[in-house]
């Protein structure tokens, strides 16, 4: 029997070689005006209150290529100051399958941050803290900025919104107000000091006795930052008594962080655990139907989860070697669907199929396999030749049983 993890490097290969074709001036300059495509600055005039307000629109490579692909959407406060940092951690967790693709809107903040981030605060033993209508705020990224943002962009409903300091503050105001709006809630050293923590703290006692129907999320981190660990210690005791079994929640203190470095971090611990439940492909792996994981969680994002050839290929191949023949034969299935053009994905179905002694299918999947890196290009079949051998001889031996 033939061993899987002797040719799964051709297939890494093939891939670096694709990704790194097509790098000339041409297809620079290309890329450059894609991504000039990609990025979209709105002004929209609001009535709460009236005002202009600006925001950023990042949309995800290849939007354009398809007109029925629909992507969540993730909400950043401060998007002026942080789309840059949040459009590289959303690339890097979705190009290595951690998380779906999504459209990034960047609420730029101005001269009315304070009170757009901040609810309306009584003061308490004439302790000093900022005041604001956060209310007026969030209405108007419910009524206003959302079904803008629906009518002229493809998304799918699945929202998420993040914001760092004041704007932490503001996202864990809007989950104990409006829960039903955002799946998830991203709070990076949030602002809860003095009487604003008190405030912020009798919200989320009101929220926690509330009835919450759907599953929720709601991270928050914090990194050495003393005028802020009063109030966050508040906020999280009441989660550690009355949160509900709805609400997934989870706390981080990044010791040593200072207080601008939380938002990079804290963001990308969020979007990696508010994901990690579902969307990689090695939870599809520990389910009892490979596919029908996916279409489930295609159907909760809205968006079809279709994970790389390397991705595919490492769990395809892990499950070999802990002897699951079973869901390893799903998952090369499902890599088989997804990827039908792959070599390698009708390669490893030769395995399962050889493996189970399936040999009339194991056949079908080499003529496959070997008509693809005959139909390659020159480089593709000089990478791939190898593997195009050993197809020949199973073909003849499997022929010959």
């Amino acid at each position: 029997m033939f061993h899987i993890k002797y040719f799964l490097p051709y297939g890494l290969t093939l891939l670096l070689m694709v990704f790194s074709i097509g790098t000339n001036g041409v297809q620079a300059i290309e890329a450059s005006t894609e991504s000039s495509r990609l990025t979209i600055e709105h002004t929209l005039a609001s009535k709460n209150p009236v005002q202009d307000r600006t925001f950023s629109v990042q949309l995800p490579e290849g939007y354009y290529d398809s007109e029925n692909t629909q992507y969540p959407v993730l909400y950043i406060l401060d998007g002026k100051e942080n789309l840059s940092f949040t459009k590289s951690v959303v690339d890097f967790l979705s190009s290595g399958g951690q998380m779906p693709s999504v459209i990034i809107v960047g609420l730029h903040s101005g001269d009315t941050r304070t009170a757009d981030y901040v609810p309306v605060v009584t003061a308490k033993n004439n302790q000093r803290s900022p005041s604001g209508q956060a209310n007026r705020f969030l209405n108007y990224i419910d009524k206003e900025l959302i079904p803008f943002i629906n009518s002229n962009y493809r998304t799918s409903g699945y929202q998420l919104l993040s914001g760092h300091s004041f704007g932490g503050t503001f996202t864990s105001y809007a989950l104990t107000q409006k829960p039903e709006l955002f799946s998830g809630y991203f709070a990076q050293s949030p602002s809860f000091v003095n009487a604003l923590g008190d405030t912020m703290a009798g919200h989320m006692d009101a929220f926690l006795g509330s009835d919450i129907k759907q599953e929720k999320t709601y991270f928050l981190t914090l990194g050495s930052e003393p005028a802020l660990e009063e109030g966050f210690d508040k906020i999280i005791n009441l989660l550690e008594v009355k949160a509900p079994k709805d609400l997934v929640w989870h706390s981080t203190r990044q010791k040593g962080r200072l207080h601008m470095q939380t938002r990079l971090i804290g963001l990308y611990d969020a979007l990696e655990q508010h994901f990690a439940k579902d969307w990689p492909l090695a939870q599809a792996a520990k389910a009892e139907n490979v596919q029908a994981h996916i279409n489930t969680v295609s159907a909760k994002y809205g968006l079809e989860a279709r994970y790389d050839e390397a991705s595919f290929a490492e769990e395809t191949q892990a499950l070999f070697a802990a002897g699951n023949l079973g869901t390893a034969t799903e998952m090369a299935a499902a890599f088989a669907r997804v990827h039908p053009k792959s070599p390698i994905a009708h390669f490893m179905l030769v395995n399962a199929y050889s493996r189970a002694g399936e040999k009339a299918k194991a056949l079908k999947e080499i003529s496959i396999a070997r008509h693809l890196i005959e139909n390659a290009d020159v480089a593709t079949r000089t990478e791939l030749q190898p593997l195009y051998g050993h197809l020949g001889r199973l073909e003849k031996r499997f022929s010959a049983e």
